[in-house]
């Protein structure tokens, strides 16, 4: 972006203090968002920079961009005092840092802005990544993807992750033994519960990942998409020993048998492990903790489909954020009694979660558009 000539030549003796300095001691991507940051002191009107040494800010806005991505903290892979940093410039680290507050405070930097802050910094905050839904607060990387770029053109996120994530996998290969063919699997799924019967019955694809799978479920039961999941794989024994675990986050669940499972991420595709076994159980959420038996029926040679398809089911499936079974009964109970004092207010809390009867069509429409999400 264009400096204004006003400051110019104020940018060009700061500019190569903050470029030699993140060269030799930080990273290229120190080294943009500083120079990110002097552009943007440059831009102001009237310009802070036309006042002080050049060395001054160069060493204010590196101690800043620092400061706000933990520099300071030893344990950081790139780590440094505040007198290593200042040394270079040839000032005290007091100056350094109060040029620094200075330049925070007039920039409105904190340590929850994405603009000045290091990508895997901001992966890794969660509240990053919070956007507010029907008044809840949400994990925005677990919702679908259209919703993600919603949130990302109303600037409450640094981009899409989904997006990012697709961008990757581009990239890298799938956790494969061999190739897609045109194999597919049936499923029957199952939602574990004591006091109601639901159940799909689902034809797959071969060649997809679990986190494909994983979509599938979701379209299956209706569900939003809204939390963390992971598949546990068992053995073909009678007493089913866990095998593998496939997740991105994790599940003290199976701590216990952690040394005889291999971990596998959901970019795995079921070949890897199927159908050499046959059960899964699909855990989605770890509040209500939605556990789905995945068995798998037969193998098909010749399927001719690249989507699944729902062949049968039985129920209705909760909505999400219910409160596992016994929420799903107390909403039940209001929803169906017009007498109950919450009957209106669940009945729009449900709407709004998307819930609504088993409906095979509905399901089959939504499974054509399953696996053209994140893989």
């Amino acid at each position: 972006m264009a400096i204004p000539k006003g400051t110019q030549q104020k940018y060009d003796e700061i500019a190569p203090l903050i470029i030699e300095f993140c060269d030799e001691k930080l990273n290229a991507e120190f080294k943009g968002i500083c120079l990110r940051l002097l552009e943007k002191l440059c831009r102001k009107r009237p310009s802070p920079v036309l006042s002080g040494k050049a060395r001054t800010w160069a060493a204010g806005i590196v101690y800043a961009i620092c400061q706000n991505n933990f520099i300071f903290d030893k344990s950081q892979e790139i780590s440094m005092t505040a007198a290593e940093l200042a040394g270079p410039f040839g000032i005290a680290p007091s100056t350094a840092g109060n040029k620094a507050a200075e330049i925070r405070k007039y920039v409105k930097i904190s340590y929850m802005t994405p603009e000045w802050t290091l990508n895997e910094i901001t992966d890794s905050n969660p509240l990053t990544w919070m956007v507010e839904l029907d008044g809840l607060p949400i994990d925005v990387r677990m919702l679908p993807i259209t919703l993600q770029r919603q949130a990302y053109a109303k600037g409450l996120i640094p981009y899409v992750p989904g997006d990012k994530e697709d961008e990757e996998a581009q990239g890298e290969p799938s956790e494969d033994d061999g190739k897609a063919s045109d194999q597919a699997y049936e499923f029957m799924i199952t939602l574990d519960m004591y006091d109601f019967e639901i159940w799909r019955k689902i034809t797959v694809p071969a060649g997809i990942t679990f986190k494909q799978l994983h979509f599938v479920i979701q379209s299956s039961f209706n569900w939003l998409t809204y939390h963390l999941f992971d598949f546990c794989v068992f053995d073909n024994s009678d007493d089913g020993k866990p095998v593998a675990l496939i997740s991105d986050s994790g599940n003290d669940v199976y701590e216990q048998f952690a040394e005889q499972m291999k971990i596998y991420r959901s970019k795995t595709k079921l070949s890897k492990l199927l159908p050499e076994y046959k059960r899964i159980m699909y855990t989605y959420d770890y509040g209500d903790n939605w556990q789905h038996r995945v068995e798998l029926m037969s193998v098909i040679d010749d399927y001719g489909k690249d989507y699944p398809v729902c062949l049968e089911g039985k129920g209705d499936a909760p909505p999400d954020d219910v409160g596992g079974e016994p929420g799903y009964s107390d909403f039940l109970e209001a929803i169906n009694d017009r007498t109950h004092p919450d009957h209106s207010e669940m009945k729009k809390w449900g709407k709004s979660q998307r819930y609504e009867p088993f409906d095979i069509n509905k399901v089959n429409m939504r499974l054509k558009k399953a696996l053209l999400r994140k893989k």
